[in-house]
């Protein structure tokens, strides 16, 4: 299932559990959002379409973090005039989890997100590699004597 949204003048796509950039929404980390502007709902078999919006719809979202863009640099140059400007500017976005579409009829919510890859990850294979160590498999199998004397004592011993 997935909805097209408005939000302060960008239309977007979204559907349950994907994480979307927002322009600054006036909440705090952890509260949910309520996004009214919705102009398109479908479940893969029937799509609603509103003119402009569908009055009984309604998408929230979950917000995971406040954050800022990277800096652009705006730069202005006349040549000959001595007429040089550099100013910066960083945009304010607010990174939000769609867990909620919902309008007459039809209603989606979002699965628990899995753990992240990384940290839970290394943490497991640490663990494994320890609990083999301990074992005793992740000790290098023995070799034969022969491969244990220097090559020269190996190359005599072959010779007699």
């Amino acid at each position: 299932m997935y909805a097209i949204i408005n939000t302060d003048g960008h239309q977007r796509r979204v559907s349950p559990g994907e994480i979307v950039w927002l322009e600054k929404q006036d909440a705090q980390v952890g509260d949910t959002i309520s996004i009214d502007n919705v102009l398109l709902v479908s479940d893969g078999k029937d799509t609603r379409v509103g003119a402009p919006a569908l009055l009984d719809a309604k998408v929230e979202a979950k917000v995971l973090r406040q954050l800022r863009d990277r800096k652009v640099v705006i730069g202005k140059y006349k040549r000959r005039k001595g007429y040089t400007r550099k100013k910066g500017h960083r945009h304010s976005y607010t990174e939000a989890r769609i867990t909620l579409i919902r309008a007459a009829g039809m209603e989606a919510v979002a699965v628990a997100p899995a753990p992240a890859a990384g940290s839970a990850q290394r943490a497991g294979s640490a663990q494994r590699a320890k609990a083999a160590e301990e074992a005793g498999e992740g000790k290098p199998a023995q070799q034969p004597e022969a491969a244990e004397k220097a090559p020269s004592e190996a190359a005599s011993q072959t010779q007699e």
